[in-house]
């Protein structure tokens, strides 16, 4: 297992919306019960709580696993975690989880314990915050005249503004993931997207060099660059690359 370095310090907030889990004197109330954020981001995910008069609390955390004793491991022991997960309280019984330079392998349940000096007396909210970790892609559709659309695997948090990219220079921004006019190919031009927030964390760029092959669809602008500095010219499917055809991975 890697450690992660820091990534993006865009930070997703999340709107309040209570979410009471308990019974009795026990109780964890979420932010939220789901949230789809972008790769290589910053989550926040909040929750207050409440536990019996005459208990102690002797820790919170948030864990997603147990050990093979059937205990929740901490978020901030688990290795897959680590050196990115922070935790932030205060005396209101506010307890907050910040999860930074996010992985699509990140995208699971979130669940927050309390336990008290009563050994026998813990708490476990569920269900818990599922998060959906996505990056972007730009997918075209069309015969001559093509269209580009920002596409994520779900449907982002808080009405993001899509942003279009000519070239590696905006062009457009807008709050559908559908770029605006038709696009026809010319050999030269390339396109990317991002999200308003999130600037750094661009979709790979297509290249329109290979729009009018019918079925080639994409090429990465990592591919793009180790054929620059290989020397080579793209002149089509003439390469080993890989590409996407018709939606499969493969070698051309």
């Amino acid at each position: 297992m890697s450690l992660r370095s820091t990534g993006s310090v865009s930070v997703v907030f999340l709107w309040y919306l209570t979410v009471v889990l308990g019974q009795g004197d026990w109780g964890v109330t979420y932010s939220t019960q789901s949230i789809c954020v972008l790769k290589g981001s910053t989550v926040e995910l909040s929750c207050t709580y409440k536990y019996p008069g005459g208990h102690k609390v002797t820790s919170t955390f948030w864990f997603t696993k147990y050990d093979a004793d059937g205990n929740p491991v901490n978020l901030s022991d688990d290795p897959d975690y680590r050196g990115c997960v922070m935790y932030r309280s205060d005396e209101k019984n506010r307890h907050t989880l910040i999860i930074t330079d996010l992985r699509e392998s990140d995208s699971v349940e979130y669940k927050f314990r309390i336990t008290t000096d009563q050994p026998e007396w813990t708490w476990v909210g569920r269900p818990g915050v599922t998060l959906s970790v996505t990056g972007l892609q730009v997918e075209v559709t069309g015969g001559k005249m093509k269209t580009l659309t920002c596409r994520t695997t779900c449907s982002l948090t808080g009405n993001p503004t899509y942003i279009w990219y000519k070239n590696g220079q905006q062009i457009d921004e807008s709050s559908s993931p559908q770029y605006k006019d038709p696009v026809y190919s010319n050999y030269e031009d390339s396109y990317s997207c991002s999200v308003k927030g999130h600037e750094d964390l661009h979709s790979p760029t297509v290249c329109e060099c290979l729009f009018n092959t019918g079925t080639l669809s994409q090429i990465q602008e990592s591919q793009i660059q180790e054929s620059q500095i290989q020397g080579s010219q793209i002149q089509g499917p003439s390469r080993l690359e890989t590409l996407t055809v018709s939606g499969v991975e493969g070698l051309v």
